[in-house]
């Protein structure tokens, strides 16, 4: 079984009401894990879901990137207000652009774009509705311990 780490907030509230010690004990980690999730390292705190590493840019990918770029950006970005999972639909834009350069291939730009970003929209859409079913789990669950309480 995977031992869960608890965030940094509940750490410091933990902090806060018990100490360093009584903490570790309740939450059976050491003092090590105690301090690598308050003080994350430069290793695990740089750790992003987009970080590509470009070393170079093909010059066919960037000419059809910017030949059609108003046009897949008309296309593919409608609300720059609402936020699918902390993304904008600019966010998940740009990204696939990266992501498209970072792989360089160079055959079809234009489609692979298109195909990145229905998939990472549809995946969105999964992710987004199996939050709302843990949710949704989670409210009938207090709800059934609140009715319990009345009895």
């Amino acid at each position: 079984m995977k031992k869960l780490k608890p965030s940094k907030e509940v750490l410091l509230q933990y902090l806060y009401d018990y100490g360093i010690k009584d903490t570790c004990k309740l939450l059976h980690i050491t003092e090590e894990e105690f301090n690598s999730i308050l003080e994350p390292s430069k290793r695990e705190h740089s750790h992003h879901k987009y970080n590509y590493q470009i070393s170079e840019i093909k010059p066919l990918i960037a000419k059809d990137i910017s030949d059609n770029y108003n046009r897949l950006r008309s296309k593919f970005i409608g609300n720059t207000t609402n936020l699918q999972l902390s993304q904008t639909d600019e966010d998940i834009f740009h990204n696939t652009l990266l992501k498209v350069i970072s792989d360089g291939i160079e055959d079809n730009v234009v489609k692979q774009i298109e195909y990145r970003l229905k998939m990472v929209r549809y995946q969105l859409q999964m992710d987004n509705k199996q939050l709302k079913g843990i949710q949704t789990n989670a409210l009938s669950k207090e709800a059934r311990e609140n009715k319990a309480d009345l009895y």
